[in-house]
């Protein structure tokens, strides 16, 4: 099933839809992105992107990359939201990653960022 979007140009968000529904679960994925889901089987409905032109603008040398937000999430479901956000369809979209300073380092931070820019950038160029 392909991914469906609504954006909301006032707002700047851009909400993308993988099944329709009611979600019984949400939890913030980083401070501008919410991932809505059904806590009873682990399905992802919709990510939401709050100031989403800043998310996909382009910045050397690479994309903007956002710390997990795993503190906001109930430690009963930490293990089902990861599982949402390294599989289809999310990381289609999104792309999980660890960021360790050093091999010393004692914590190793995880880090999110989007993954097709340009298809997302296109959203918001006009259809002319």
């Amino acid at each position: 099933m392909e991914a469906k979007h609504d954006y909301i140009e006032e707002a700047d968000i851009l909400e993308i839809f993988f099944e329709r529904g009611e979600a019984t679960g949400a939890v913030p994925v980083t401070e501008h992105v919410t991932l809505r889901f059904r806590r009873e089987d682990g399905c992802p409905l919709s990510l939401i992107l709050e100031n989403f032109s800043y998310l996909v603008k382009a910045i050397e040398p690479g994309p903007r990359s956002f710390p997990l937000m795993r503190e906001e999430w109930p430690l009963d479901l930490e293990d089902s939201i990861i599982k949402m956000l390294t599989t289809p369809p999310i990381n289609q979209f999104l792309k999980v990653l660890t960021y360790q300073e050093s091999p010393q380092a004692e914590r190793a931070i995880p880090i999110v960022y989007l993954t097709c820019l340009q298809r997302l950038e296109d959203i918001l160029v006009p259809v002319a």
